[in-house]
C-alpha cells in the first residue's frame, strides 16, 4: 500500500510529464526544428525516468521491508543497501 503523500508526489510527476508530452505535440504541429523537439523528448524521459526511481525506491522500502528488530527499536537493515539498488536501476535507465 502506497502512502497518500507517495501517491500525490506520484500523480503531480505525471501531470507534470502529461503536460510535457501536450507540449511535444504542439511543437509537432507548429512544425518547431527537430533540436527543440529533441530537448523536450529528452525532458520527458528524464521526469520518466525520475519517476520510475521514486517508485522502485517506495517499493524497496515497502514491499520488502528491510528494517530489523533491535533493543526494542527498529531500523533500516541497510540503507546504504538501498541507495546502491537505485544507483544501479538509475544506470540501467540510460
Amino acid at each position: 500500500m502506497h502512502s497518500l503523500e507517495d501517491k500525490q508526489d506520484w500523480m503531480n510527476r505525471l501531470k507534470k510529464i502529461e503536460g510535457q508530452v501536450r507540449g511535444l505535440q504542439s511543437m509537432v504541429e507548429a512544425s518547431r526544428s527537430c533540436s527543440d523537439v529533441m530537448m523536450q523528448i529528452s525532458s520527458v524521459r528524464a521526469a520518466i525516468h525520475q519517476l520510475s526511481v521514486k517508485i522502485f525506491e517506495t517499493h524497496l522500502r515497502k514491499e520488502f521491508h528491510l528494517i530489523t528488530a533491535t533493543d526494542d527499536k527498529f531500523q533500516l537493515e541497510s540503507d546504504e543497501c538501498i541507495k546502491e539498488l537505485i544507483t544501479i536501476l538509475c544506470r540501467s535507465f540510460k
